[in-house]
């Protein structure tokens, strides 16, 4: 869908900057999703919100597809669609983040080891999906590739009606009570995880980017969705490593990192070629798993009896984080001369948000 969906609004639109933006907005409507999951999930359980928010996602880009497959499907039709699809996707992901705990039960190592797994699941996806769309696009056409989101979705609420729909918790450490959004907020250590969350937010950019890249730089849309498989690998490769990484390391030096690949990703378009934006992609994609497999388990672990209300805030700094990132780019690509141009004011703003998680990683680190 990271592949599909920006491609889509590519070819339909013919526009870099709406694309951007309406990615935008599904990505504010995400933020206000994962708010609202919170409340939801503590009120109704992790399973039947889970499902339902699948079904509405599966729903909204189906008729997308649908139409797009009759050739009569329209440029706000599409938005529509991508916008709903935002909102139910917010939803799902703060009762999806509940989910490990539920299993692990209050066992910190557990957890960990769930969230390792859970991430490389993820990752493992991010491979599969563009390779598959990759394919769809070259065999049968974009409206074919567009179809695969939601046939997915459908798959993923029939597994979810089967979780167990439980968000109590082991209270953890520094939460003997359930804490509320302001309780949470009113803790420095979280405040902190929150803003390293918030500069660890350049990885929604692995749909976006390589679609803009290969499109306007390569001139071969198929290559989008092999860059795409290649942020899944690297983040499949950080997945596996970042338990034994977290205990060696600690989360401090997985921030900073964290930071080095987040330079590295933006330089990697600048050459305008595959190979070094490949590299780039590799070594970030890792770096940036490892960082946030290891600050979501510190997370949990530390304020377990509140996974909803912390998870949803998580949730929701990633999503606004996302919004100025998506913003940015489509503000880079609006008012530079060239494709190239834009990719070298990102690699500058990017170099900025590396040096914030730096700083964080080091304040992290002492406490």
């Amino acid at each position: 869908m990271q592949v599909s969906v920006p491609l889509a609004l590519l070819e339909l639109s013919d526009s870099m900057s709406l694309t951007a933006l309406a990615t935008g907005g599904a990505t504010f409507l995400d933020a206000v999703g994962t708010l609202a999951g919170a409340w939801l999930t503590e009120r109704y359980g992790n399973r039947r919100v889970l499902t339902a928010s699948t079904l509405v996602r599966a729903a909204s880009l189906g008729t997308a597809a649908a139409l797009s497959l009759a050739g009569v499907l329209t440029v706000p039709v599409l938005v529509a669609a991508v916008l709903v699809e935002g909102l139910a996707r917010g939803v799902a992901d703060t009762a999806q983040s509940t989910v490990p705990q539920s299993i692990a039960r209050g066992d910190a190592d557990a957890l960990r080891h769930i969230y390792r797994r859970y991430h490389g699941t993820v990752e493992f996806g991010a491979i599969v999906g563009p390779l598959l769309v990759g394919t769809l696009i070259l065999a049968a056409g974009m409206g074919w590739a567009a179809a695969l989101a939601p046939a997915a979705f459908l798959v993923a609420a029939t597994i979810y009606r089967r979780l167990p729909s439980d968000t109590q918790t082991e209270h953890g450490p520094e939460a003997p009570e359930k804490l509320g959004f302001k309780g949470a907020l009113s803790i420095p250590w979280v405040r902190l995880a929150l803003l390293a969350t918030a500069f660890l937010t350049l990885y929604p950019l692995k749909g976006l980017l390589p679609a803009i890249f290969a499109e306007e730089a390569l001139h071969s849309p198929p290559a989008a969705a092999w860059l795409a498989v290649l942020f899944g690998v690297g983040g499949f490769a950080g997945s596996y490593v970042s338990v034994h990484a977290w205990k060696r390391l600690g989360l401090g030096p997985l921030l900073a990192l964290a930071a080095l690949g987040s330079v590295i990703l933006g330089l990697a378009w600048l050459p305008g070629a595959f190979l070094p934006a490949a590299v780039g992609v590799l070594l970030f994609s890792a770096s940036n798993v490892v960082a946030r497999v290891a600050l979501s388990s510190e997370l949990v672990t530390r304020y377990g009896a509140s996974a909803p209300t912390v998870m949803g805030l998580t949730r929701f700094t990633v999503n606004a984080s996302a919004i100025v990132v998506r913003m940015a780019v489509a503000l880079a690509f609006a008012l530079t001369a060239s494709v190239m141009g834009g990719f070298t004011a990102l690699a500058v703003g990017i170099a900025v948000v590396a040096a914030g998680l730096l700083w964080v990683g080091l304040r992290l680190s002492r406490r």
